[in-house]
């Protein structure tokens, strides 16, 4: 049970990231515009 909340914590903070870094890179576009 504890493993499985971990896995899925670990899935979300993974999904987080993508999500931070393709807004990080939108953002950069912006700026270099």
């Amino acid at each position: 049970m504890i493993i499985f909340q971990l896995y899925k914590n670990l899935s979300y903070l993974k999904k987080a990231k993508i999500s931070l870094f393709k807004f990080s890179f939108i953002y950069d576009k912006f700026v270099f515009l």
